[in-house]
Parts: structure tokens; C-alpha cells; sequence
């Protein structure tokens, strides 16, 4: 998708989502740091990528965009974005399996529900 509407709800549940949830407030003033860096480098990915020349033929068969970034300028944006979402992903994760481990009831069930390994569904 070149138009990187989908890189919002792609990145924003294992970074923002989880550092607000259950509560709907950060559960510590440092959290604010790898949150605000996860949504602006979200924001950037997703406002960058209509500009990508490749991608934009997903848009326009065989069309280019008004301003296109050049192929470098995408991969330097992307790959910087892209790590620094993995590495606030790694730490609100991490801090959220600590969350886990030391809150009670009922917090405790629901960080267990967000942090649980997903399953498939199996009818019987």
C-alpha cells in the first residue's frame, strides 16, 4: 500500500496501544519518551510513503508521484523509522510483561489478555 495508511494500525498496538492500556494513561513519566519517539516515527512512515516512487505504481499503474523522494531518501526514512518503532516496541513490551508480573487482580488479567501468544481458532 503506498499510500501508508495501514503503517498507523499496523505499529500503533504493540507501541502506544500497550503502553496506555488498561488504564488509558502511561503507568510512568519515562514512558512518555518512547512513545512520542514510536508516534513520530510512525507519523513520518506513514506521510513519507506516498512520496515513494516504487510504491506509488500501487496507486497509479504506471504513474509517478507530483514529489517523489529519491530511493535512497525512502530507505534512510524507512529504515530509521521502522527501527526506532521496533525498539520503543521492544521496550513498552518488556515494560508490560513487568507490568504483568507485579500487578494483581484485575490488572493483571488484563495485561494477561493483551500480552497472551495469539491462537488459532479451531472449531470442533
Amino acid at each position: 500500500m503506498a499510500s501508508g495508511a495501514h503503517y498507523l494500525v499496523v505499529f500503533s498496538l504493540p507501541t502506544i496501544v500497550m503502553a496506555l492500556y488498561p488504564r488509558g494513561r502511561l503507568a510512568h513519566t519515562w514512558l512518555r519518551w518512547p512513545v512520542a519517539t514510536a508516534a513520530t516515527a510512525i507519523a513520518v512512515l506513514t506521510l513519507a510513503a506516498p512520496f515513494d516512487a516504487e510504491a506509488y505504481d500501487d496507486i497509479v499503474p504506471a504513474g509517478t508521484p507530483p514529489v517523489a523522494l529519491t530511493p535512497f531518501v525512502t530507505g534512510v526514512v524507512s529504515g530509521t523509522c521502522l527501527a526506532l518503532i521496533g525498539l520503543c516496541s521492544m521496550i513498552l513490551t518488556g515494560h508490560t510483561l513487568a507490568r504483568l508480573v507485579r500487578s494483581r487482580p484485575p490488572e493483571r488479567q488484563q495485561l494477561a489478555w493483551m500480552a497472551r501468544r495469539p491462537t488459532t481458532y479451531r472449531p470442533s
